[in-house]
């Protein structure tokens, strides 16, 4: 196989609540595996030529307190602006208790942080040390955020329903199925094979939409992106998707 057309390897990362699911294909066949952390993930696909994770990366400091692709995620998705949070400072992500990263995030960014974002620092945190490491130079790893990503495959329409409720799940789906024909029985044998407390049905959707996105040609491939484009140890920031399905 020459370098030209040899195989494509992407890969669609998302944090269940105790572990990350990856969505790939494996001889030419959608699948998926769970790990138990952002190391053991990246360890497995060493080969990959694009991993698109729903993660922060690329953190605000006191010098750039609110991330600007996440001001642009949130005009683009309206109604489901909500569902893009503010990114917590890298202080408040490597803090060991949620008082200390409140104090660490109010010093960078002058705002507090919630219990939600407080519960998804570790997952951070360990994405922005894989950033920070050398082994970033042989992976290329970005930031996609779910539903930009809906939208973008939606010719840039929000999704109707919320992403939680029975049709929101039917609408992602169905979306996903015209780019992936496999994607419902993925998501049937992701769920009949783990327990719904360690998997929900939106986490196989968010990685299976990061897996497609990542799939896509180069040409279709669009970030938001506004200023600073790095972050203060020069870690790109920005929110990939795709246009079209």
């Amino acid at each position: 196989m020459t370098e030209t057309n040899k195989l494509q390897i992407a890969v669609g990362v998302d944090g269940c609540r105790y572990d990350w699911i990856a969505v790939f294909k494996q001889l030419n066949c959608l699948d998926y595996k769970i790990f138990k952390d952002f190391a053991s993930l990246t360890n497995h696909f060493p080969q990959a030529d694009f991993m698109l994770v729903d993660i922060p990366i690329g953190l605000p400091w006191s010098g750039a307190r609110t991330r600007s692709c996440d001001v642009l995620a949130r005009k683009k998705l309206g109604k489901r602006a909500s569902s893009v949070f503010p990114a917590p400072s890298r202080e408040a992500c490597h803090a060991s208790s949620l008082a200390e990263a409140k104090t660490a995030n109010v010093a960078a960014t002058g705002f507090s942080l919630s219990v939600q974002t407080w519960n998804i620092c570790k997952k951070i945190a360990e994405v922005d040390l894989f950033m920070r490491s050398s082994s970033v130079t042989k992976m290329h790893v970005r930031e996609m955020h779910p539903e930009v990503c809906f939208w973008g495959l939606n010719d840039a329409q929000v999704m109707r329903h919320s992403r939680s409720t029975p049709g929101g799940i039917a609408e992602r789906l169905a979306l996903l199925t015209r780019c992936e024909p496999s994607s419902s029985s993925l998501l049937e044998r992701v769920m009949l094979e783990n327990p719904r407390k360690h998997v929900k049905p939106d986490d196989v959707l968010d990685a299976l939409v990061g897996f497609v996105t990542a799939s896509r040609p180069a040409d279709k491939l669009r970030k938001l992106q506004g200023e600073p484009t790095h972050d203060l140890l020069h870690i790109p920031m920005g929110i990939v998707y795709a246009t079209g399905a």
